[in-house]
């Protein structure tokens, strides 16, 4: 060992993660919420071993957005698909079935694999599927080192479907991004926000695939779906629990709390560095901080400690500490019980109110009322998809587009779901559909125009993300009103939370589909 790793570890400043008892009353309390999962019900025991056995991602689809986007007709994907076909893959897909088979979210499987390394085994620390919080242990440093491999399990359930949906197995495509959907749901409910957030975006990410899966299967002419297997799809994703429907309420976004782990990790540090109602410890205060700036990245403890401690003495004392935290954290909490419209949520939060030159034990916790934003994304994405899917079976049965969003209902599905974005969706007694629009039919006397839209794709690349596309006799349309609570009948389509006057929320047809074939078209995508 090198005499600066040997005054490293001297320090204390480099921890090396063994299995022995190091919970203190912090790790205990972010770690309560699952510590009474049995092994038979913990998602984390069935997925985490098999995806430690499982291949790396090939280059082709090395992110989530690649992996979505590329079709089975491209020129990479035979090698993709080969990767996805290997037993190793094929592994984890069958733990990915097993760990969403229980059609009651009471008994279902849980993501419980507590933070740190009690309580997780050997051979998933050696294979850094774990969390880290080095020693001692500090949640405020956590690395969430099995966080890649469960992205690469979205990235092979992504290929996987287009594998089979290319080979005529259109529903156990469907099938499979649905078992994505719930696992994202189940992940949302991890207690750190970046768990949360990627559980959040998986979730929504596999509902727009879900109707990407159907929407090319319906455009090429292949109809191979079972519209009995279809209705048990849109029964799965029924948000509300109903007796007579088997599956329904898993997918629930009202039982979603927000993470408190960030919270907890605050406060441990705040615990740490300060003096009882003083202030803070000078020499602890650069050491902590210090480790949790540069989490994973020990050769810069030294000199990242040095410019912690000439911060020290500009710090609020404890008890301000303490009483900012909790004021931060109780106003999050209130704007997430209140709607979306409430008009509480336009007053300034008091997270973007802190002097974060004089916080700095804290400052650092991620803005968590973006749970709030993606609760009502998913919403969004859930009655869209279950309204998709029942307009397309009631077509599929009928040869014919439904007259209105409402048709399908009962025959397909239990209930009409209703537009969040609408201001009319707040009402006790106002339940507003997402709106439906047949260009060719009910566009007046512009239908044989059809309509002209202009579409701004929410993905990496702002380069492709504009495009025009015109929907004419072969399209239906079904839109929430979007972000500016208006309808402007998809003229402009931007699928985001952000105000955006004069643009609507897409739902069928998908964005990711349309903007696929734009790829393609540009020849960006062979």
């Amino acid at each position: 060992m090198s005499s600066l790793l040997s005054l490293f570890f001297a320090a204390g400043l480099v921890s090396v993660p063994v299995a022995h008892a190091q919970s203190d009353g912090f790790v205990s309390r972010a770690n309560a919420a699952t510590a009474g999962i049995p092994d038979a019900r913990r998602s984390d025991l069935v997925l985490l071993p098999a995806l430690a056995k499982s291949a790396a991602t090939p280059a082709s689809v090395r992110d989530i957005h690649r992996a979505r986007v590329l079709p089975a007709n491209a020129a990479d994907f035979a090698a993709v698909a080969t990767w996805a076909k290997a037993p190793e893959q094929q592994a984890v897909i069958d733990g990915l079935r097993k760990v969403t088979e229980e059609t009651d979210w009471k008994k279902a499987f849980v993501f419980a694999q507590p933070y740190g390394v009690d309580g997780v085994s050997a051979d998933l620390i050696r294979a850094k599927l774990y969390t880290e919080l080095g020693d001692p242990p500090t949640l405020a440093a956590a690395q969430h080192m099995y966080m890649p491999a469960i992205e690469r399990l979205e990235i092979l359930a992504n290929v996987e479907a287009t594998r089979l949906a290319s080979e005529g197995k259109v529903d156990d495509a469907l099938e499979l991004m649905l078992r994505m959907t719930l696992f994202g749901r189940q992940f949302a409910d991890r207690k750190f926000y970046v768990e949360a957030d990627w559980g959040m975006h998986a979730m929504m990410r596999s509902l727009e695939r879900i109707r990407d899966i159907a929407y090319v299967d319906f455009r090429t002419g292949g109809k191979k779906l079972d519209l009995a297997k279809l209705r048990t799809i849109i029964d799965r994703l029924s948000p509300s629990a109903n007796k007579d429907i088997k599956g329904s309420g898993y997918p629930d976004i009202t039982r979603l709390t927000l993470p408190d782990a960030d919270r907890i990790a605050a406060e441990q540090v705040i615990e740490r560095v300060y003096e009882p109602k003083g202030g803070v410890k000078p020499d602890v205060f650069a050491r902590t901080m210090a480790k949790v700036g540069t989490a994973g990245r020990p050769l810069r403890l030294f000199s990242e400690s040095a410019r912690w401690r000439g911060a020290a003495q500009s710090q609020v004392n404890q008890e301000e500490a303490s009483r900012l935290l909790a004021g931060v954290y109780n106003d999050w909490g209130q704007r997430f019980q209140l709607n979306w419209f409430d008009r509480f949520q336009a007053i300034e939060q008091k997270y973007t109110q802190l002097d974060r030159a004089k916080t700095m034990a804290f400052s650092s916790i991620p803005d968590v009322s973006q749970i709030r934003t993606l609760r009502q994304l998913a919403r969004v994405e859930l009655g869209g998809t279950r309204s998709s899917l029942a307009a397309l079976a009631f077509t599929y049965r009928n040869n014919t587009f439904p007259p209105s969003i409402a048709s399908p209902r009962p025959q397909w599905t239990h209930e009409v779901d209703v537009d969040p974005f609408n201001t009319g969706a707040a009402d006790t007694f106002t339940k507003p559909a997402f709106n439906y629009f047949r260009p060719t039919i009910d566009g007046g006397k512009d239908k044989e125009k059809g309509v002209e839209s202009v579409i701004v794709a929410q993905v990496p690349d702002p380069a492709n993300a504009t495009f025009t596309l015109t929907f004419k006799q072969e399209a239906m349309l079904i839109y929430s009103v979007g972000s500016d609570n208006a309808n402007n009948v998809v003229k402009n389509v931007q699928n985001t939370p952000v105000v955006v006057r004069g643009a609507d929320y897409l739902v069928w047809p998908p964005v990711l589909s349309l903007y696929r074939q734009h790829l393609v078209d540009l020849e960006v995508l062979k």
